[in-house]
């Protein structure tokens, strides 16, 4: 009877482990889809599931195997938004969320072709099956795009059109001026790719500056603050003939656009450097501190946030979050930013001021970046505000 009970609890054994139905580290009860993914929900929701084309925010934690966590919002205080089943993620996500409520917790186990393949990607190995855990905090239908009949479109300039849905009366658009706008993007198709207005974030920009698509540049010219319009791009002035995330090579797009603020931006300062000495690291990167600051330095994985201002060699400014009013925040060692950064921000302390000096190899190398040309030396003045573990 002593060796039927054993085999018993052999086979029990065998069923719950070897099938993979249990984890064999967690203990926690999978189920496992056709195509091979692992799910196991933690926490039920509210009953309400997203669809195709419902705009998802997520929080997650993602790591290997191994243990080694890639990846984690929650640390960042950065939860993701997108557009669930636009192939703007992972296909294990785009599969694994419509499993999920609003509200619940899930973990995912997505094996290589439902994650990153055989290339890999980041700090995920190829081949590589990644488990994620996954908090559902929203769903939103996305906004109907208000695309407007092609008759009473107006030629504006360079293949581009426009039709104002509601004229503003605010400040014109000029080149150097800080803009504030929210936006619906989407193909000729009505599909939407990209929207700021679910997100609740409105994007800032300077313009005439390179830091949007040329299609943009040349448009927002023709317009002021309060208007609402919607802007129709042809492809050469968008991505070109590589498209970029969602929108494939050599597609024309349109946008919906509600300009909410124009203003002249701050003028940043330059930092006075002068009879400071300049520190050189083995990697050609050189900085001055220029005030010094107090307590830790910004370790890996660390979110600082700084407010900086970018200079070419000439002294002309091609970037600053100091004029848009708000600093900007990345994950230390998380290839956020260009490897300069990554480099100086670790011999910075909280409150401190310095000038970077960025060879060409550790910033954007021979290609040409907005106003950026190629092979430059940049230089950045940077203030680290805070530093969160």
């Amino acid at each position: 009877m002593r060796k039927t009970y054993e085999l018993a609890i052999v086979f029990l054994f065998f069923l719950l482990f070897g099938c993979g139905v249990i984890d064999q580290l967690t203990k926690i009860t999978f189920h496992e889809t056709a195509s091979g993914l692992k799910y196991s929900i933690l926490k039920t929701g509210d009953g309400t599931i997203p669809s195709d084309g419902d705009i998802v925010t997520i929080h997650y934690i993602a790591k290997l195997k191994d243990g080694t966590v890639i990846d984690n919002t929650y640390e960042r205080d950065d939860p993701l938004t997108f557009h669930l089943g636009r192939g703007h993620v992972i296909r294990g996500w785009d599969e694994g969320l419509r499993l999920m409520s609003r509200g619940a917790k899930a973990e995912f186990v997505v094996p290589p072709h439902l994650a990153y393949g055989e290339k890999g990607f980041d700090k995920v190995p190829p081949n590589s099956t990644v488990i994620f855990k996954i908090e559902l905090l929203e769903i939103k239908k996305p906004e109907e795009p208000s695309v407007s009949d092609p008759e009473i479109f107006t030629d504006i300039t360079e293949g581009i059109k426009y039709s104002i849905i509601k004229a503003g009366e605010g400040k014109k658009i000029e080149e150097g001026l800080l803009v504030k706008v929210h936006y619906t993007g989407y193909f000729e198709d009505g599909e939407i790719f990209d929207n700021s207005v679910s997100r609740s974030e409105p994007f800032e920009f300077m313009a005439g500056e390179g830091m949007v698509i040329d299609g943009w540049d040349k448009a927002f010219k023709y317009l002021r603050e309060g208007d609402k319009a919607t802007l129709w791009i042809p492809y050469e002035l968008a991505y070109g003939k590589t498209g970029r995330g969602p929108v494939s090579p050599e597609t024309n797009i349109m946008f919906d656009v509600e300009i909410l603020e124009v203003r002249k931006p701050v003028q940043p300062e330059p930092f006075s450097a002068a009879n400071r000495d300049t520190l050189e690291t083995i990697s050609g990167l050189q900085y001055i501190i220029v005030k010094d600051g107090t307590g830790d330095k910004p370790e890996e994985g660390d979110v600082v946030v700084v407010h900086y201002t970018g200079y070419l060699f000439d002294g002309s400014i091609f970037d600053s979050s100091v004029k848009r009013g708000k600093p900007f925040k990345f994950v230390v060692g998380s290839r956020q930013v260009i490897p300069g950064w990554d480099k100086a921000i670790r011999y910075l302390n909280k409150g401190s001021k310095a000038r970077i000096i960025i060879p060409p190899e550790l910033a954007y190398g021979d290609k040409k970046v907005g106003i950026i040309p190629p092979s430059s030396t940049l230089i950045f003045d940077i203030e680290l505000i805070d530093i969160k573990k």
